[in-house]
């Protein structure tokens, strides 16, 4: 793996802001320290993972997070997100998976992940938008500012979270809720 870090914005980035869907990506096994943005970023892409990576410190907005997924002109299926070490991340969330417009994320897969959040922190796991058919489990999540786990879709907007599974978390010692949701279908 690679050694990232003081780096000004994403730490590793896969796809772009552009039309071109890209896939089949591994980002497998990097350390990542102090990136401003996202440490890992998945703009655009589809049937990939990201395994093993540690993703350390960093985060100045509160939209950067450890790994973040965008569907922002494009879907992204068909990833997942295992075995990753997200700590002390200062604005944020551990892994947030957002979407743009009528953009969609499907079949995730987060399992098996360490994210500890400090004081300042977003949610350690979050959707925001659309969410379809999706796994979180096995994930070790503490010490979030906010949520252990944040669904929020939108009803008014048909960005509903639907068909999810979300079991065997630990969460433990984050300032509001275990697992907030709204929007919710079949979860």
């Amino acid at each position: 793996g690679n050694i990232v870090s003081n780096i000004g914005d994403v730490g590793i980035e896969v796809g772009n802001n552009g039309r071109i869907m890209h896939s089949t990506f591994n980002i497998t096994g990097n350390t990542i320290a102090n990136a401003s943005g996202d440490g890992i970023l998945i703009r655009n892409a589809n049937n990939g993972c990201i395994v093993g990576n540690s993703i350390v410190s960093g985060g100045s907005s509160a939209t950067s997070s450890g790994i973040g997924i965008f569907a922002a002109e494009a879907d992204c299926e068909n990833i997942a997100i295992s075995g990753n070490n997200i700590a002390n991340r200062q604005n944020g969330s551990g892994i947030r998976v957002g979407i743009a417009g009528s953009f969609r994320a499907r079949r995730l897969t987060i399992s098996g992940n360490s994210l500890k959040g400090v004081i300042g922190s977003n949610n350690g796991v979050e959707f925001q938008g659309f969410g379809e058919s999706s796994i979180v489990n096995n994930n070790n999540i503490t010490n979030w500012n906010r949520n252990g786990i944040e669904l929020n879709g939108n009803f008014n907007e048909a960005r509903l979270i639907k068909d999810c599974i979300i079991s065997s978390n630990i969460i433990q010692n984050n300032g509001i809720h275990g697992i907030s949701g709204s929007a919710l279908v079949n979860c």
